[in-house]
């Protein structure tokens, strides 16, 4: 899944570069419940072309 991980690179830490694990942990959770709440986007994953074709 290369396009959901370029997006959680580009997105998770953008407003809180974590100084630390426990902050890295917390944005990660925080991106994945974010992720959770629109499902377009997780659709939108499955159309990139790294991984379509085992859709």
């Amino acid at each position: 899944m290369l396009a959901g991980m370029e997006d959680y690179k580009k997105n998770a830490n953008k407003n809180n570069i974590p100084k630390n694990q426990k902050e890295l942990k917390e944005n990660t959770q925080n991106y994945i419940e974010n992720l959770q709440k629109n499902p377009q986007k997780i659709a939108n994953f499955f159309q990139h072309p790294s991984v379509k074709y085992a859709c």
